[in-house]
């Protein structure tokens, strides 16, 4: 693998978390009227997932679904009963940022492996 291929990676991390932190914080709002109805609520969460994916494909970032989909289910399972939906998003994406930068300057300084330019 090369520098570029790493760069691109993190950056389509960078882009799922971000389009599933997002559709996470409208869903949770979208779903506030039915947190009596866990059975309506995990069925529209189950169904959310299918507009996440084609919004990664519509982006032109596929390997980006599973970072979405991880982002998305943190901030919409477990926000707890959080006031500011999009707070909790917020710092789960900050969080994952960090993770991913942390990751790519390992991978760019420290990796055993020789990369290419």
């Amino acid at each position: 693998r090369n520098k570029g291929h790493t760069i691109k990676m993190s950056l389509d991390r960078m882009g799922g978390t971000i389009i599933g932190a997002i559709l996470g914080s409208i869903l949770l709002y979208l779903l506030m009227p039915f947190e009596t109805h866990p059975y309506v609520t995990y069925g529209i969460i189950s169904l959310a997932v299918i507009p996440l994916i084609n919004t990664c494909l519509v982006f032109r970032i596929p390997d980006a679904a599973f970072t979405s989909c991880t982002t998305f289910f943190s901030v919409v399972i477990s926000h707890g009963s959080d006031i500011v939906p999009y707070a909790f998003a917020w710092a789960r994406t900050l969080d994952t940022f960090m993770g991913i930068l942390i990751a790519l300057i390992v991978n760019l300084t420290l990796s055993p492996h020789k990369m290419r330019d």
